[in-house]
């Protein structure tokens, strides 16, 4: 497994586009196409006009290795609050 240099790095300055979607089990599978042709539903996302915004997420990124294979595993701490429009 190589270690990938994220490209946003060489900005002085830059913001991630993050939406949390729910989406079919049906639709699991190929969710990009689901969320481009409307086939889900945006929870939250970290713009100003949703009901929800994502405030902050930290991503936890665990490697382990055994006698038989490695093992991977992702968590995630996602920060969501309620909307406040004026």
């Amino acid at each position: 497994m190589a270690y990938l240099e994220n490209s946003l790095n060489q900005y002085d300055s830059y913001s991630y586009n993050l939406a949390l979607h729910m989406v079919h089990p049906d639709s699991a599978g190929l969710l990009d196409a689901a969320i481009a042709n409307g086939k889900t539903i945006v929870m939250a996302d970290n713009s100003q006009e949703s009901r929800y915004n994502i405030s902050d997420v930290e991503q936890t990124f665990k490697v382990g290795f055994g006698q038989v294979r490695s093992t991977y595993g992702n968590m995630f701490t996602i920060k969501i609050h309620k909307a406040q429009h004026f």
